[in-house]
């Protein structure tokens, strides 16, 4: 699964390309559950408890298209993402982060669900 951004991605390099793809395949995800610190009573130790919120960091990489990505050429570019979900963790939590970067990065993008390509389709 990713995303095709049709709209015009400017690289850090300066360079511009439009229908890159977008996937979270071969990147970083991060899952950790916060805790907040409680006094016990009557003495001073403290005890840990959930707050039934979670933090994600993920990474997603950009592909020059989608070809490149299941020609396994290297990604052209790495992305970033944080937030924080609240119980219940989201089944499929690689979808709710397609969703949101989809929301907040890349409006535009288009789901590409399919896990590979012609491979007679040239790659530039």
């Amino acid at each position: 699964m990713g995303i095709i951004n049709p709209d015009l991605f400017v690289f850090k390099n300066g360079g511009e390309k439009t229908n890159t793809y977008i996937s979270f395949a071969g990147a970083f995800l991060l899952l950790t559950q916060d805790k907040v610190l409680l006094p016990v009573q009557p003495d001073t130790s403290v005890t840990l408890s959930n707050t039934g919120k979670y933090r994600v960091t993920a990474s997603y990489n950009i592909y020059w298209n989608k070809q490149s990505r299941f020609l396994n050429k290297d990604p052209i570019e790495q992305g970033h993402i944080n937030t924080v979900i609240e119980d219940p963790i989201p089944v499929n939590l690689y979808e709710y982060l397609y969703n949101l970067i989809k929301t907040s990065t890349f409006p535009n993008a288009i789901d590409s669900v399919e896990n590979s390509v012609d491979e007679s389709t040239p790659t530039v």
